[in-house]
């Protein structure tokens, strides 16, 4: 049974750990997550990705944004 506390956490993590690979704040990634859908795939496949390591669940969540459209290459010039 999935503890939502956890699931919280490590999202938050997961948010927090983004922004600081891609030189981002906390609010600019969590806007861009949102957005291009890779919150809603860490709730739906926490299950998994918590078993994963911190790249491979950071590699998964930027894949889920460029297959919706999201480019972090111009992310300071888009609005989120």
């Amino acid at each position: 049974m999935k503890n939502q506390s956890s699931i919280e956490k490590y999202i938050d993590f997961l948010i927090c750990e983004f922004a600081n690979e891609h030189d981002l704040s906390r609010g600019e990634a969590l806007a861009f997550l949102e957005k291009y859908g890779a919150i809603e795939f860490l709730n739906e496949h926490f299950d998994i990705e918590h078993t994963l390591s911190i790249e491979d669940a950071l590699d998964d969540m930027m894949i889920i944004c460029r297959e919706n459209g999201g480019m972090l290459e111009n992310i300071k010039s888009q609005e989120i």
